[in-house]
């Protein structure tokens, strides 16, 4: 998600909204019963280089300092959150709460709730907009609410499918990108027009999405970049501007990555994989796998920060966050008091 929901609710959304043969599905560590309580998301935020995780068991938020990497304030949102995502252009915080159907504004200054909006029945991902001020919130079903980013006014609604459980905006244009669990495809919605442009296939399961720049000046040979975990078929798809499935990256036998980031520094990207209580490190200019680091059990989020060139993964099964170093790819830290 940067800006997404990064649990196992993509495999709890498509169990709750179509029939999924288990013989299907690979085998992987066992889940929290919930895949909305404990350490569910994990965002970054660069207008004040903090860290905010979603605790779903106890309906807050934590801020980690990204300097000392010790929690500075728990605060209190909605029941379950479980994805979050940050305004690059204020710096304001909107978390997805799945358990009270509603959004949560944290102000960048004072850190406290600012606004709760609604947002459907089963809010379970959050994209921001920047240029047309606006979030995206898929609601549990088979719908994108689109919110005013000022005022949490509903401007509209997309169908996008089955079971919507991760999204991306595109930096280069105005463009949010959709995973469908429940039909392995990703739809591009037109910010402007507020309508689905364009379809494709991807792998099973598909749980997470990043692009592989972080603005529209950074990689121009990355413009249009897109990468995509599938948790079923432990895969990463590498897909170009034009929709087309370019490489697929294995992430190892029964790993069923769940989220994904870009380090923008060395290029590399970032897996959490929930099935092997690992991180796989990908190049994405060779799309091969350059390393694998052990975390905590069931690591389901992962956030970039830039400042200090650290990975944070979020462990729900272990209620920890481990810090990677981005440059010696090893963890450095564990942060246990959440």
């Amino acid at each position: 998600m940067n800006g997404i929901l990064k649990t196992s609710a993509s495999l709890t959304a498509v169990l709750l909204l179509v029939l999924v043969p288990l013989q299907s599905l690979p085998a992987a560590s066992a889940s929290p019963a919930n895949s909305f309580e404990g350490i569910t998301a994990v965002a970054y935020d660069p207008a004040n280089k903090r860290i905010y995780v979603t605790d779903g068991s106890t309906g807050s938020v934590k801020v980690i300092n990204g300097e000392a990497n010790k929690v500075i304030k728990s605060i209190h949102v909605g029941v379950m959150p479980s994805a979050i995502a940050v305004d690059q252009s204020d710096g304001n915080v909107f978390v997805a709460n799945s358990g009270s159907g509603t959004i949560s504004e944290i102000n960048k200054t004072t850190n406290a709730v600012s606004a709760t909006m609604p947002a459907g029945f089963l809010p379970e991902a959050v994209a921001i907009d920047p240029s047309e001020r606006n979030l995206y919130v898929a609601d549990g079903g088979d719908t994108i609410r689109i919110l005013g980013e000022t005022n949490g006014a509903l401007h509209g609604t997309v169908r996008v499918g089955m079971a919507p459980d991760a999204m991306a905006y595109d930096p280069s244009g105005s463009k949010i990108y959709v995973a469908d669990a429940a039909s392995d495809n990703v739809k591009v919605i037109n910010g402007s027009s507020e309508k689905v442009q364009s379809t494709f296939q991807v792998g099973r399961l598909p749980s997470s999405l990043v692009f592989g720049y972080s603005n529209q000046t950074e990689m121009p040979a990355n413009r249009g970049r897109l990468y995509e975990t599938n948790a079923a078929s432990n895969t990463v798809d590498v897909i170009n501007g034009s929709g087309a499935v370019i490489a697929t990256i294995p992430t190892g036998p029964a790993s069923n990555p769940d989220s994904i980031t870009f380090d923008s520094s060395n290029k590399y990207l970032y897996v959490a994989n929930t099935g092997s209580d690992t991180v796989s490190v990908i190049d994405s200019k060779s799309n091969t796998v350059v390393g694998i680091i052990p975390v905590g059990k069931f690591p389901d989020s992962v956030a970039y920060d830039p400042a200090n060139k650290d990975i944070y993964v979020a462990n729900q099964g272990t209620g920890t966050i481990s810090v990677i170093n981005a440059t010696s790819n090893t963890v450095t830290a564990t942060i246990t008091k959440l």
